[in-house]
């Protein structure tokens, strides 16, 4: 379903009220196409996410941590570091080095924004780069690899928590 639509048809006269009258005029329905098209234009869906509880490694030029995937998804990865890890967001690209059914792969990836700084928990969100050209896998071998291969990873496709 559309998700602006969905919204438009749940206008709430009590929380919006000059828009629900405006809505309920002769312009109504050309407002509401219009609104439509502007919302559907900047909603941005998330793709799923897979939740995982996998153990890899982050990797840099100046630094080598383990970290915990939380999750994964078709743009990239969540990754709980340890607070006290030293380590360089935004030299890159980074590696992420993990246990597949295929053995150990790794992947490249890049800074994409801090998740979660909560006392005690650093989740930083980090993209796939277009290819691993190292070893000739894609990203979609990546992520089937770790759907399939894992006996660690959970599936679910909801938020990470």
């Amino acid at each position: 379903m559309n998700p602006a639509k969905s919204i438009l048809e749940s206008i709430s006269v009590a929380e919006f009220p000059l828009l629900a009258q405006l809505l309920n005029t002769d312009a109504g329905p050309l407002l509401k196409k219009e609104l439509n098209r502007l919302l559907s234009q900047r909603w941005v869906s998330r793709s799923p996410r897979l939740q995982a509880e996998v153990v890899a490694r982050l990797r840099g030029d100046a630094f080598d941590e383990a970290v915990l995937l939380r999750n994964i998804a078709a743009s990239g990865v969540l990754l709980q570091v340890k607070p006290q890890a030293e380590i360089t967001l935004d030299q890159g690209p980074l590696t992420l080095t993990m246990h597949t059914s295929r053995g150990v792969v790794d992947v490249p990836i890049l800074f994409a924004r801090l998740a979660d700084m909560s006392p005690g928990k650093f989740e930083v969100a980090f993209r796939f780069t277009e290819l691993d050209l190292r070893g000739g896998v894609s990203n979609d071998d990546i992520r089937n690899l770790l759907y399939v291969g894992s006996k660690q990873v959970q599936g679910s496709n909801s938020e990470p928590k």
